[in-house]
């Protein structure tokens, strides 16, 4: 079950950091102690990775062993709150670091234990195909998602039908996601995979759906609302707007699995009584050399 938000234990920036710094300890398959260094333990690294406050010059030591550029580290020690502040003194950061901010934000994604994605204008990249992630020019398909992650994704009907690639891309996209909603565990609070759902275009307007694209995260224990792009932000909750967040999380929860296919299987057949207006060689395309 999606928890409830509930004020940040820590400030985001520090969620942010602590999710890089394991994820670029992991991705070199080091461990603490591997790591550790003369004043730097690996009970202190571990802190760190789990948000508290570190010393700005021994954590530029350990990124810089990591490899990450002095711009970088330059950038994230600036932002680092100093301890007289408190924990929730900072409770907005927006990631202008270039170009490691993305891969800060894929580093929370992979430590959030909860997560709601919302797609206003396109559908989340988490769900994208690689040929509807080349025809809107983004990334597509992350592995931000870990078996312990409850993640839900949430889509407007009318990103269903938005001509943002050729009918025929937009066909197995929208195979893609009669895939996941077909393979999605009965049990809601069963963890792991992507749950599907979509917000009816005749339903009342949510609060959610004006905010544009974001990401709800609970990571490091700290309810987080997120703007994806080139410069992430991040929110604590102190700073959120309430009807935003819980209508986000209302949706999540209530917006069921077969009204959401069902959208995708009409959107499915608009795509496809599109294709059948074209000449046969793009319907054929559709399917890989076969009429779908």
């Amino acid at each position: 079950m999606l928890a409830q938000t509930t004020p940040g234990e820590r400030a985001p920036v520090l969620v942010v950091l602590g999710s890089w710094l394991r994820s670029l300890r992991l991705a070199r398959q080091l461990r603490l102690l591997d790591v550790a260094r003369p004043g730097i333990s690996p009970p202190t690294l571990h802190r760190w990775e789990l948000g508290c406050t570190p010393a700005p010059d021994l954590v530029g030591e350990v990124l810089a062993s990591y490899g990450v550029a002095d711009e970088e580290i330059e950038w994230m020690i600036s932002q680092i709150p100093s301890r007289s502040r408190g924990k929730r003194s900072c409770p907005v950061f927006t990631d202008w670091g270039g170009t490691c901010a993305q891969a800060r934000f894929t580093a929370v994604q992979r430590l959030a234990t909860d997560a709601v994605e919302f797609g206003s204008v396109l559908l989340p990249t988490s769900v994208r195909t690689r040929e509807y992630a080349a025809a809107v020019a983004a990334p597509g398909r992350t592995s931000a998602r870990t078996p312990e992650q409850h993640r839900v994704v949430l889509v407007d009907e009318a990103v269903l039908y938005r001509p943002v690639a050729g009918p025929s891309v937009m066909y197995r996209q929208l195979s893609h996601l009669l895939t996941l909603l077909d393979s999605e565990h009965p049990h809601p609070d069963m963890r792991g995979g992507v749950r599907v759902r979509v917000v009816p275009e005749d339903a009342p307007p949510r609060p959610f759906q004006d905010a544009g694209p974001i990401v709800w995260m609970t990571a490091l224990e700290t309810g987080l609302l997120c703007r994806p792009g080139t410069a992430p932000s991040y929110l604590a909750a102190e700073a959120q707007c309430t009807d935003v967040v819980e209508s986000l999380l209302d949706a999540a929860r209530t917006l069921g699995r077969e009204p959401s296919r069902a959208a995708v299987a009409r959107a499915q057949t608009h795509q496809l009584s599109v294709l059948r207006q074209l000449p046969a060689p793009a319907v054929e395309t559709a399917s890989g050399g076969a009429q779908p």
